[in-house]
């Protein structure tokens, strides 16, 4: 699950840099309707892996 939520992390990454090199409409609108739910989605992954994985208790 935290490999998926890291992979999901750097497709929304390579989506922001594409934005980034070329700054328009079509990558604007790529970014907000794929890239920016992606990067929920691999927050929301990682969070759940980090409640699901025991640790140890001092």
């Amino acid at each position: 699950m935290l490999r998926l939520a890291c992979l999901l992390g750097i497709a929304a990454l390579v989506i922001l840099i594409a934005l980034f090199l070329d700054p328009n409409g079509s990558t604007a609108i790529v970014f907000s309707f794929i890239g920016n739910p992606l990067l929920a989605l691999a927050v929301l992954l990682g969070l759940l892996w980090w409640w699901r994985t025991p640790r140890e208790t001092l």
